[in-house]
């Protein structure tokens, strides 16, 4: 198998100072990743009376998150201070304005639009940021750091 020899273990990684406090708001705030899409699907279903529509915009919503590479190379040059507050100021403004415009009735290319303005805007590129920020120079008794060397998969299943 490829990979990193004595690459330390998860259950070291999880009993680091903050890290379970850290794992249990991450698993809560990607809750939202799950049901947006669910969401908004039934909430412009309701407003334009056309489950097309809303199925339009939710596909929009999806298409617009292949932006994500962009995110990341946003974050890699301006930094993670800079980015990530106006992502997050758009898409709460997204969000806001989804439910307000929601008790009326408007043309079908408004509600594909911000399914497309929530798809760029959503934060796909905050776990990155978060992983990036737990790379600790803490050792583990064999004196290998075990977070940037865990898998992929480990990885992911921690984070």
């Amino acid at each position: 198998m490829l990979g990193v020899n004595n690459a330390g273990s998860i259950r070291m990684v999880m009993s680091g100072p903050a890290v379970p406090r850290t794992f249990a708001f991450a698993l809560v705030g990607r809750l939202a990743y799950g049901l947006l899409p669910l969401c908004l699907l039934f909430t412009i279903r309701d407003a334009s009376n056309s489950f097309a529509v809303a199925a339009s915009a939710s596909a929009a919503l999806a298409f617009a998150t292949m932006a994500m590479p962009f995110q990341a190379r946003l974050v890699d040059r301006y930094g993670q201070r800079r980015v990530l507050p106006l992502y997050a100021t758009s898409y709460v403004t997204a969000l806001i304005t989804t439910a307000i415009l929601s008790t009326r009735s408007y043309p079908d290319w408004l509600w594909v639009g911000l399914g497309v303005v929530l798809g760029i805007s959503a934060q796909h590129s905050v776990p990155p940021c978060v992983r990036s920020g737990a790379r600790s120079p803490r050792k583990d008794p064999q004196g290998v750091s075990p977070t940037p060397s865990t898998p992929s998969p480990r990885n992911r299943c921690t984070w």
